[in-house]
């Protein structure tokens, strides 16, 4: 308990911001605890950044004398989907607009109450500073983001389906391209033999049996 004890007091004397990220990380769920947290912060001078789509991640994350608020500890949002949002933001850039962002995300990430909550807590602000009529308009930013999840998957479908067909033409064409070749090669075989039948003819001074030609 000594050892654990003094590591735990070198890593938040020398540590401080990264040591309390690690600590908030670990109670997202705990609002009291988070919140003796924040005091300890304000304390030390370290500023928190507000809840944000395009800055902060699903859990708290310490940069040089910074804390980025866990969006994954504001109420209702769920740390898996929250997650995802921000896996896809890293990958594919931030969010322009709240168009952008429906366009971008799986629906079975965001529900009404996840929304709600991200809203409430300002996530949204840098690209649509309304929350109100955002708020409002939730519903509709759930369903337009299913119709175009579901169009994308469809037009996905198609494609396949496309190449799939591209994929069994490229083999019948192959396939014609071997039966053409064997063909060939066989009327390559009957016109030499017949050039051979006709030289054995013009050294016999008679047209030779096949059974002769053929050593019978």
């Amino acid at each position: 308990y000594a050892m654990i004890a003094y590591q735990t007091a070198y890593l938040k004397a020398y540590y401080p911001n990264e040591f309390i990220s690690a600590s908030m990380s670990n109670e997202l769920s705990n609002t009291e605890k988070l919140s003796e947290f924040f005091e300890e912060l304000k304390r030390l001078g370290i500023r928190v950044q507000r809840p944000c789509i395009n800055k902060c991640f699903a859990e708290f994350v310490p940069q040089e004398n910074i804390l980025f608020y866990a969006l994954g500890a504001i109420k209702n949002v769920g740390f898996e989907a929250i997650s995802q949002i921000v896996k896809e933001r890293k990958k594919n850039g931030k969010f322009k607009s709240i168009s952008d962002f429906i366009n971008r995300v799986n629906p079975k990430n965001i529900n009404k109450l996840q929304l709600e909550g991200l809203v409430k807590a300002g996530a949204f602000d840098a690209i649509f500073i309304n929350r109100k009529i955002l708020y409002e308009n939730i519903h509709n930013i759930i369903q337009n983001s299913k119709t175009i999840y579901e169009n994308k998957i469809h037009n996905q479908s198609i494609e396949q389906k496309a190449l799939i067909s591209n994929k069994m033409s490229s083999k019948q064409i192959l396939l014609l391209l071997g039966v053409t070749f064997q063909i060939l090669s066989l009327v390559s075989l009957l016109f030499f033999f017949r050039i051979f039948l006709q030289g054995t003819n013009h050294i016999y001074g008679k047209q030779p049996s096949l059974n002769c030609t053929l050593g019978i």
